[in-house]
């Protein structure tokens, strides 16, 4: 029988429950962590780093200038999972992940995320509400076009880790 391809609802991930949780970092922690031929999956990384650092001041300002007077924050409203991706780049970058839950943002502090931008999950990074995308459009297309070709490198090469760390097999539920 072949895997079941997981859905994008975190209720669908295999790791939702806190036992699997463990198990997926054991798993995957041990080999990332001590393994030298993931010399250019470390590599990789740090470029994911770099490039998060070259887009964080223009979501920051976003979030400034949208979040704080928000009347619906999306982090109270959002699912929040890490994903394979989300746990190799943290790993690989000598990060912890934090633990999972399947709620709603328990990060969310009264300024905003308490998780520092680079130990967010992914999806916490690029997505922008339809405040923020006015603002963005306000700002004209240079700003726009710097930040979504910065997020789509970084989404490529976060797929690229993947493969690299040979990893591919948890996006998958075993029947």
């Amino acid at each position: 029988m072949n895997p079941e391809p997981v859905s994008q609802r975190s209720s669908d991930i295999s790791w939702s429950r806190p036992q699997d949780w463990r198990t997926l970092l054991t798993a995957v922690q041990r080999p990332v962590c001590h393994e030298p031929r993931l010399k250019s999956a470390r590599n990789l990384a740090a470029d994911i780093r770099r490039e998060l650092s070259g887009i964080f001041p223009v979501l920051d300002g976003l979030c400034h200038r949208s979040c704080p007077w928000c009347p619906d924050p999306c982090c109270l409203n959002a699912r929040l999972w890490f994903d394979i991706k989300d746990i190799l780049f943290l790993l690989l970058t000598d990060q912890q992940p934090c633990s999972h839950r399947n709620q709603p943002c328990r990060y969310l502090g009264g300024r905003g995320c308490r998780l520092p931008r680079l130990r967010r999950p992914f999806t916490c990074t690029w997505y922008m509400c339809p405040t923020q995308k006015a603002i963005l459009r306000q700002e004209g297309d240079l700003p726009a076009e710097k930040l979504l070709s910065g997020i789509e490198r970084i989404k490529a090469m976060r797929k690229q880790l993947v493969s690299e760390t040979g990893t591919e097999k948890f996006f998958y539920r075993l029947p």
